[in-house]
């Protein structure tokens, strides 16, 4: 491959293709992705080498003065995006320019190409979009000709551009927060996720106030928040209701079932030791699964079995019934009414039994009376928020793990938005 020199000259024989006239239009921006660029020669076929010449206006970057002196020139050589599977490289010859305007100096500025960058911006964007495929990082840098660590500094870049409109942004009115697990040394990180929009709005390291009060202080818009949707975590409640004042709290429909579901389980293994306390499945998970996604034959062993265990049917009835009721959603104002009393009754009954793990139930569902009685109102629960952090932990998996939180929260906040 042959390099031009200073004087313009290559420094060794090579084939060269002349066209007959320079051309510059569609066919250009067709081959090499750039606009205002001229192909003046081939340098090479294997791999392709392009001089090229740039053919855009220039001005000055600091008044933007039109009237420039040459004062020198020079090549910049150029990656570009592959070719039929080659990389390619583009030749460009570029000046330094005095403004007489200003008399600042400064050097020929390049569409689709950063100052003192030797990369194009297509081919960055090329690597980004081939990594989130999954494309190991040598490859991508086989393809390409490059190191495996400009790779990872490409993506990097990409990355923060395509995450820099972040620093201006305000708070969604609906809101969901949950926990996940970053890594087991450094523990928990919080999600905020835009409900409305099926986002995630941030990701913070730590799960209480005192962890990201820099990042809730740096909030803008948080008196915009409406609706809050969280699990039954008395420290994000209080966190809501101090840095969200004028947010209504809903508890997440899921956890809520789920809890029932838990303190009936642990009752009935206790009654039933023999048939229910070991094992996963069977008939525990019959007890467990709702009334309309029963099949013939697994109604038939349920009488079968409440024949014999009458007081397990008592309690079979009213967990479903309530967790029917909890399964309500999107009521009117009169009809919530009818069921906010409904639940609050259903809340006395389980404070009076006998029965302790019921009785514990009670007691959460009334410490948490008025943000359950707020799923008859509203849709929105924390699903989304649960699918992102699926995802979130596939990110995690195919980087084999972050220890770097910012790193990760970079990738969180591009991959999913």
């Amino acid at each position: 491959m042959g390099i031009p020199s200073k004087a313009g000259m290559p420094t060794r024989a090579t084939f060269i293709f002349r066209p007959k006239k320079r051309r510059e239009g569609p066919v250009e921006q067709f081959l090499i992705g750039l606009r205002d660029f001229a192909i003046e020669k081939v340098v090479s076929r294997t791999p392709p080498v392009f001089e090229a010449r740039w053919t855009g206006k220039n001005t000055c970057p600091h008044c933007a003065g039109e009237k420039l002196r040459i004062k020198d020139s020079f090549w910049r050589t150029i990656r570009n995006i592959s070719i039929h599977g080659r990389a390619s490289r583009l030749l460009v010859r570029c000046h330094k320019y005095r403004c007489e305007s200003c008399g600042r100096y400064f050097n020929t500025r390049l569409a689709g190409i950063k100052v003192w960058s030797r990369t194009t911006e297509m081919l960055k964007r090329n690597i980004f979009q081939a990594y989130n495929k999954g494309v190991t990082c040598k490859e991508i840098a086989d393809e390409h000709r490059i190191g495996v660590a400009s790779v990872e500094r490409y993506y990097h870049q990409m990355m923060q551009h395509k995450s820099s409109h972040w620093a201006n942004r305000t708070c969604p009115r609906i809101l969901g927060i949950d926990e996940h697990r970053f890594t087991r040394r450094q523990g928990f990180a919080t999600t905020f996720c835009d409900l409305a929009r099926r986002r995630v709005f941030d990701v913070v390291k730590g799960r209480s106030a005192a962890d990201m009060r820099d990042f809730l202080q740096s909030l803008q818009g948080r008196h915009k928040v409406k609706v809050v949707c969280i699990d039954m975590n008395s420290a994000y409640r209080r966190l809501v209701r101090e840095w969200f004042p004028n947010a209504r709290i809903v508890a997440d429909r899921f956890h809520v079932i789920r809890l029932v579901n838990q303190h009936f389980s642990e009752l009935c293994k206790a009654i039933d030791e023999k048939q229910l306390a070991h094992g996963r499945g069977g008939m525990m998970r019959l007890l467990l699964t709702r009334r309309d996604r029963l099949t013939d034959s697994q109604k038939e062993r349920l009488r079968t079995y409440f024949a014999d265990r009458p007081d397990i049917e008592s309690l079979y009835e009213f967990l479903h019934d309530t967790a029917d009721l909890l399964r309500v959603r999107a009521q009117s104002i009169d009809s919530c009414r009818k069921y906010v009393a409904e639940l609050l009754d259903k809340i006395e009954q389980l404070r009076k039994t006998s029965f302790a793990p019921l009785r514990t139930l009670g007691k959460t569902l009334h410490n948490w009376r008025e943000e359950v009685a707020r799923m008859f109102r509203f849709t929105r629960n924390n699903g989304i928020t649960e699918g992102f952090h699926r995802k979130m932990k596939l990110i995690q998996r195919r980087a084999y793990g972050f220890r770097n939180f910012e790193n990760y929260r970079l990738r969180v906040r591009v991959l999913c938005c």
